[in-house]
């Protein structure tokens, strides 16, 4: 059921600040269920070395989103 469009919706913070919300793996285009999803954010300060990555439900259903991998580069 988690593979229809629409039911596992979530966004994320980095650093607090909202880069994505209203994300919808399942019913991304260019993806789909166990297509790696590839975003950029760019220009995102850490200013005490820690990166902090908050992924948040968007309903009450999905109460765990993750992120499964990150690559981080300094610019």
């Amino acid at each position: 059921g988690a593979r229809k469009p629409g039911l596992r919706v979530f966004g994320i913070k980095i650093q607090g600040q909202l880069v994505a919300d209203k994300m919808d793996l399942s019913g991304n285009p260019e993806g789909g269920w166990l297509v790696p999803f590839v975003k950029e954010y760019k220009d995102i300060e850490v200013t005490d070395g820690k990166l902090l990555v908050e992924p948040f439900a968007e309903n009450d259903k999905d109460q765990h989103p993750t992120v499964e991998a990150y690559e981080v580069i300094q610019q």
